[in-house]
Order: C-alpha cells, then structure tokens, then sequence
C-alpha cells in the first residue's frame, strides 16, 4: 500500500494548471496535451488527483463519470512511471465515489421503507412460528389450500440444499477475492448509508428465515411459558384417552383442550388448522412425555419435535 505521506490525494483542481500534467497517457499515439488532460478534468464530473507536495506536481489521476444512481466508469486511471508498484492506482479508484454516493431523495426514501418493510414483515414471520402450526395454516390459506403448492415445495425443497451450498461457495470466492472477510466488512461499512439499508434488510431476512427454519421462535416461546404448563401436568392419568375444552390462558398461548392419553403423555392444543383440502381439523400444541403411538386428538399425521425436558411440540388430526 502506498505511503500516505508520500503523496496527498485531492478531488479539487484548485491550484492545479496545465503545468502540473505533464508526463501522462504513455504510449497514446496522439495523447492530450496538458492543457487538454486539463480541459478533460475540469469536466470530469468525478476526479482524484494524487500530488507529489514535495514539486506540487500530478503524479496521478482516475476520473469517473455516472447517473450518480445506480452505475459509473472509470474511463481514465494513470499513475506516472516513477510512482507505480506503489499502489497508488490502488489507493485513487479506493477514494474515487462509489456510483450511489449521492443518493437522490426517491432511492432514499426507498430505501427506509425496504428496511422497515423488512423489519416488521420478519418480526411477523418470527410471531408466525411462535406458534404451533400457524405458519402451515397461513401457507395453506396463501396457496388456495392447492395440492400444487405441495408438488411446487417437494420441486423446490429437493434442490433448495444444493442451490444453498453453491451460493456459500460463490460468495467465499467473492470474499476472498476482494482481500478476505475484514476487506469485505470494511468496503461494506464504507457503502453508502442506503445500499447499507438494503443490505441491512437481507441480512434480516435471511437470518428471520434461518431461525424459523430452526423453530428458534417455538423454543423460545416455549422457554418462556413452560413454568406455566408444568403444573397442569401433574397428576392427569387416564385408562382411556380423555379430551376436556379448558379455553384458557397458558403463558404466551391459549390451550384450547387438554388431552391425556393412556399410552403417556399430557396434551396441550393450542392451535387448530385445517390442512390441505380435507374436513378433518389438524391439531398442534405441545406435549410432556408423550407416546410415540399417537395422541388423544388423533393419530394420522402425528408428529413429535423435541423441546427438551420431556417436552415435545406435536401434531395430530
């Protein structure tokens, strides 16, 4: 990396005349005059200059040009041959403006409303999950409880994995290539405060996605009423399988019934969907030391997820 104190670094051509340009576009056949490559960056609407302060001489120069928006190009970048294998060129396309460095109001405004969009669409998504079976109820409500959207997850699901895989890759190669992780995070903290928003929101997404993945936000619900299903359990046996409506507030849920069953287990319904196209309603709560066989509510599609503890989140219809 160049010496900073070898050379400063301007973006005004205040002081700077014809004189100070000498010695540049090397090997042109025709190249600009000075009193042209001045012209040329009077009207560069983006230029960097790097002065020598020991002569006050332009040892080198980048102009850009862009919509200020979305795009922009370096059409000159020249380092005279005394000061190069510095990094000096290096260093003036670094302090060139990036092409969003002056966002106009509209793209802002976009911006706030992409990330506040995203804040509160992923802090739905995580309410979503709290709850047992809330999110497959939604999925069956947004696709027309359609058998097709079953055959569309099994056709995207299969390759979700690999697809997943190949993007980690791309954007380690891309990560490493721009000088490892810490390069990475320090171009990306020096992006303009709305690409940061943007990708600020994605970062929210996929992590919102990752965790409900997960069932973070379950356990975690879970975590912070199971002191408040605890004592309902205790001494509940039956010889056969009991369902009573209770329809009352436990911790963050509302039990709408309480089964017990014969073959183990204490059954908690929370949530009742009604999947797919069938009458039959699915039910999903929670469970404490619950059989493997089924449970009072059902035993067709019956599912067991572990909450540790004995503590299981299930499904039946």
């Amino acid at each position: 990396m160049y010496a900073p104190t070898a050379v400063t670094f301007t973006t005004s051509l205040d002081g700077i005349t014809s004189g100070h340009l000498h010695g540049f576009f090397e090997g042109w056949p025709t190249p600009p005059s000075p009193a042209q490559h001045f012209e040329i960056l009077r009207a560069a609407r983006h230029v960097v200059l790097a002065v020598d302060p020991a002569t006050s001489r332009v040892v080198g120069f980048v102009t850009a040009i862009g919509d200020g928006v979305f795009s922009a190009a370096i059409p000159l970048l020249e380092v005279l041959p005394d000061y190069r294998k510095q990094g000096l060129g290096s260093e003036l396309v670094r302090r060139t403006p990036r092409p969003l460095a002056t966002f106009k109001p509209g793209m802002r405004s976009f911006a706030n409303l992409l990330l506040i969009a995203t804040v509160l669409g992923c802090a739905w998504m995580f309410w979503l999950a709290v709850l047992p079976g809330r999110g497959e109820q939604f999925a069956d409500s947004f696709y027309l409880q359609s058998q097709l959207y079953r055959v569309g997850v099994l056709v995207v699901a299969w390759p979700g994995p690999v697809v997943a895989v190949l993007l980690i890759l791309v954007m380690r190669r891309a990560v490493m290539r721009r000088g490892g992780l810490r390069s990475t995070i320090r171009r990306a903290m020096r992006a303009p405060w709305p690409w940061r928003r943007a990708a600020l929101a994605g970062v929210l997404l996929i992590l919102t996605f990752v965790l409900c993945w997960g069932r973070m936000p379950l356990h975690a619900g879970f975590a912070l009423s199971r002191d408040s299903f605890e004592p309902l359990t205790q001494n509940l046996t039956a010889t056969t399988p009991q369902v009573s409506a209770v329809n009352v507030r436990v911790g963050l849920y509302r039990v709408q019934a309480l089964g017990v069953d014969p073959r183990g287990g204490v059954y908690f319904v929370v949530h009742t969907t009604t999947p797919g196209i069938g009458p039959d309603p699915a039910y999903h709560g929670f469970a404490f030391e619950p059989n493997r066989l089924g449970s009072p509510f059902g035993e067709n599609g019956y599912r067991l997820r572990s909450l540790g503890d004995g503590w299981y989140a299930f499904r039946a219809h």
